[in-house]
């Protein structure tokens, strides 16, 4: 019997719960992977595109290995007291903590698909560097490079940028590490932007990408294709104006509520000292402005999530005469491309 402190096993069991595949067609794939040696254990989750590990410490001598059923688990720990006793015995995973009782499901270990971590890191903070980036890859595309998010070093700084060919997000921060060019997929993407790691490192030549941080290990299949060549569309552009960002955010968030916007989307058109943001002939407001002359149509959602991407008070906006807009904001960069008017 093996005791477990109730709320350390809680948070490492969230971090491996969401990457586990409810409908593979793998079994073993719908489990968890529980291994327990002595008072150190660990629990793991994969999707057939990640994987994660949660270590931890417990109170015990056992050595136990198998796979159970997270969703009973979940329960169980919803359920169970400040500590929960744990045993495997007749292929069954038993819990005991104060009058909550649970036998849950296991399988062979040995029929779970295990990853194992290279050991070789470097000190990068990814979800620093991806998130909000990954907002703007496509959902689906035939170009499997363009539902990822692409990361790439260059020996000076390192970059993470995504696009579904009318919206580039780029972030990049100083960094020496050598050169090399990945695509994450969009789960791993998402996943490691909502967690701090502070070790990184990547096998292009076997399509593998590994992150740490305290207590957890992720390791992520890439996507094997080529990212677009966005560099040659980021330049300095000629014309520009500045508004406030956050008036700018709700003038386009309220016309965004309007049933056609949709068909029809936002036009943001320059009228002297202001700017008119406007769906049709249906509504309209405008916000101050100073700049060149500007009018062009956009699908509201892509403006929203770049103007949320940038957290300063005033925006400058350039843009050229094919209608890429561009804003930046020390390593963070958008470009959009308007809607035909």
């Amino acid at each position: 019997m093996t005791t477990f402190k109730k709320a350390e096993l809680t948070e490492r069991f969230n971090f491996v719960k969401s990457v586990i595949s409810k409908n593979s067609t793998i079994p073993s794939l719908t489990m968890m992977h529980i291994s327990i040696l002595g008072n150190k254990y660990k629990i793991t989750g994969c999707n057939g595109e990640m994987q994660v590990t949660a270590h931890g410490e417990c109170d015990g001598s056992d050595h136990i290995e198998c796979c159970a059923d997270p969703s009973t688990f979940g329960v169980m720990l919803s359920s169970a007291k400040s500590e929960i006793n744990i045993n495997v015995k007749d292929g069954k995973l038993s819990t005991v903590s104060g009058s909550s009782k649970f036998n849950i499901k296991t399988i062979d270990s040995d029929m779970y698909p295990m990853l194992s971590m290279s050991g070789n890191t470097n000190n990068v903070n990814l979800r620093e560097l991806i998130s909000w980036v990954n907002k703007a890859s496509a959902i689906k595309d035939v170009r499997p490079g363009l539902t990822g998010t692409c990361i790439h070093a260059d020996g000076e700084m390192l970059h993470a940028v995504a696009t579904d060919g009318s919206m580039i997000m780029r972030n990049q921060i100083d960094s020496d590490i050598d050169a090399f060019d990945i695509i994450l997929p969009p789960q791993s993407a998402e996943y490691l932007s909502q967690i701090d790691t502070y070790g990184f490192y990547c096998d292009r030549g076997s399509l593998k990408a590994e992150c740490k941080t305290k207590g957890i290990e992720i390791i992520t299949k890439l996507i094997d294709a080529k990212f677009p060549a966005y560099q040659r569309l980021i330049t300095d552009y000629d014309n520009k104006f500045t508004v406030n960002r956050q008036d700018l955010i709700d003038k386009i968030a309220s016309m965004s509520k309007i049933d056609s916007v949709k068909e029809k989307g936002v036009t943001i058109k320059s009228d002297g000292d202001k700017l008119k943001i406007s769906v049709a002939d249906i509504a309209s407001d405008e916000i101050d402005f100073s700049g060149d002359k500007f009018l062009a149509n956009f699908n509201p959602s892509y403006l929203l999530t770049a103007l949320n991407f940038i957290d300063s008070e005033s925006i400058t906006i350039e843009f050229n005469n094919d209608f890429y807009i561009q804003g930046k904001q020390d390593g963070k960069l958008f470009l959009i491309t308007p809607r035909r008017m």
